[in-house]
């Protein structure tokens, strides 16, 4: 959408690098996304971890037994929960919103 903005009408970056080689100069919306992609807690930083965790095979888990049963960790991973996925879904969705206003003033 922001490549589409800024005259780039085919092409379909797949990353923040790759918009940022399509448009030669500098643009609000690709510095947005730079401060979305430093904060941990951002809706980018949150489908970021989500497309990590399918994207990637589950490690395996050890087997127990009595050598290993001393310590025990919890499995870490991107918050799945409906709440946490809505929070990011319309956060991403005003972000879209926003950009799309801006440029149908043009």
């Amino acid at each position: 959408m922001i490549a589409r903005s800024h005259q780039q009408k085919h092409a379909a970056p797949q990353s923040l690098d790759e918009l940022k080689a399509l448009i030669p100069y500098e643009v609000q919306e690709v510095e947005n996304l730079e401060l979305l992609a430093g904060d941990r807690s951002s809706w980018w930083n949150h489908l970021a971890q989500l497309e990590k965790a399918i994207s990637q095979p589950p490690a395996p888990k050890k087997t127990v037994s009595a050598d290993n049963i001393i310590a025990v960790s919890a499995e870490e991973g991107p918050d799945r929960s409906a709440k946490r996925i809505q929070e990011s879904l319309t956060a991403l969705a005003e972000f879209a919103r926003a950009l799309e206003e801006r440029h149908s003033e043009w």
